[in-house]
């Protein structure tokens, strides 16, 4: 199980079609895609990654969906923002990550700094005080 779920809400903020069981699906995805056991092929320069849905549904039981319908139709929502794609494969679906999916992780400072440029001030750290931009 998921201890920890880290959910960029830029995600949130950016595709309006989704939630946050979309964000925690994404994220669960982001963090097994550097795992060795993982069933992988390349194609075209692309890397697709298999993930079991018994796995997504055991790894996030906080996210309380039940059967393996409900969700490929959140997982379809997903791939309607184009942030992943989908291709079958000897029977199994595996998954291809946009450069916008990692432009999502790998922008955590950008993340930041935007919210900071919008609220006009940045806390500082240990002081609780703020100052200006």
């Amino acid at each position: 199980m998921q201890y920890n779920i880290n959910i960029p809400q830029i995600t949130l903020e950016k595709y309006k079609a989704l939630d946050i069981t979309h964000a925690a699906i994404l994220y669960f995805m982001r963090q097994f895609i550097g795992e060795s056991s993982l069933q992988t092929f390349e194609e075209d320069g692309k890397t697709w990654y298999w993930f079991a849905s018994q796995k997504i549904l055991d790894e996030l039981p906080m996210l309380r969906i039940k059967d393996k319908s409900t969700l490929r139709r959140k997982i379809n929502q997903i791939i309607e923002t184009k942030l992943i794609k989908r291709k079958v494969d000897c029977n199994k679906t595996f998954y291809s990550f946009s450069e916008e999916f990692f432009e999502i992780y790998r922008g955590k400072d950008k993340v930041a700094e935007n919210s900071a440029t919008r609220w006009g001030k940045i806390p500082r750290l240990g002081g609780g005080k703020f100052r200006d931009n």
